[in-house]
C-alpha cells in the first residue's frame, strides 16, 4: 500500500481527563493539565472539518461520517468517534476516529512490567498506585502528594490519575495492535505524558513511559 493511501486513525480516551492538579487552586505552573487535551480535540475537529471539505469536493458522491458531541458543540464538524466495540464499519472519511476505552492494569501488564518492573516485585508501580489513592489525605494533611526526593514542581497525582494512566497506556496498546494489523497510521490523545519517566523515576509530569511500554507491547 503506498503510504499516501494508508488512513490514519485518531484515538482518544476520556479517562485521560481524570488526571488533575488538587494541590492548590493555583494553576499559573502547570502547563500539563486537562485543557490540552481539550485544545488538541478542538484541532483535530477543524482539521476533520477541512479535511472532510477537501473530500467532499473530490468524491461528492462520499457518505459523510456523523458528528459527535464537541463537532455538534463546535458547529457540526464530522470528526465520527467510534469506540473499540463499534469498530469494522468502514467510511470514505480520511481519518477514523475511536474513543477508546482500552485500559490495562499497571500491575498485571507484560508490557509495563517489562519497562517498570522490578526483579523482587513491582515496587515502583506499587508505590504509583498508592501515591495516587492516599493523594487527597496527604494535601488534605497539609503537605504534598509527592514524596520528598522527587520533583514538586512538575509532578502531581489525584485519587483519578491511575485511571487516566491505565487509559493512557491500554489507549496506546490498542494503537499499536491497530496499526501492526491493519497497516494504518495512529495518532494517540493521551494523558498524562510518559516520555520523561525513567523505569522508576518520574519526571515532566510523566509517570509511566507510555511511548517505551508500546514497543515493548
Amino acid at each position: 500500500m503506498d503510504d499516501k493511501d494508508r488512513k490514519t486513525t485518531i484515538f482518544l480516551q476520556d479517562a485521560c481527563y481524570q488526571h488533575k492538579f488538587i494541590r492548590s487552586r493555583d494553576l499559573s505552573a502547570i502547563v500539563e493539565r486537562p485543557e490540552r487535551l481539550r485544545a488538541v480535540t478542538v484541532g483535530i475537529s477543524a482539521a476533520m472539518a477541512r479535511l472532510e471539505a477537501i473530500s467532499r469536493r473530490h468524491n461528492p458522491k462520499s457518505e459523510l461520517v456523523d458528528a459527535d458531541d464537541l463537532a455538534g458543540a463546535l458547529g457540526r464538524l464530522n470528526i465520527a468517534p467510534e469506540t473499540s466495540q463499534q469498530r469494522g464499519n468502514e467510511t470514505q472519511a480520511p481519518v477514523s476516529i475511536v474513543r477508546s476505552n482500552a485500559s490495562v492494569n499497571l500491575l498485571d501488564n507484560p508490557a509495563v512490567k517489562f519497562v517498570h518492573g522490578d526483579v523482587e516485585g513491582d515496587v515502583y508501580l506499587e508505590k504509583l498506585r498508592a501515591w495516587a489513592r492516599d493523594s487527597r489525605d496527604k494535601i488534605n494533611e497539609g503537605g504534598s502528594e509527592i514524596p520528598e526526593g522527587l520533583p514538586q514542581g512538575d509532578l502531581y497525582l489525584c485519587p483519578e490519575s491511575i485511571d487516566a494512566i491505565q487509559g493512557a497506556v491500554g489507549t496506546v496498546c490498542e494503537a499499536v495492535d491497530t496499526v501492526i494489523a491493519s497497516n494504518t497510521r495512529a495518532f494517540v490523545a493521551i494523558r498524562p505524558p510518559g516520555h520523561h519517566c525513567g523505569e522508576d523515576t518520574p519526571s515532566g509530569f510523566c509517570f509511566v513511559n507510555n511511548v517505551a511500554v508500546g514497543a515493548a507491547h
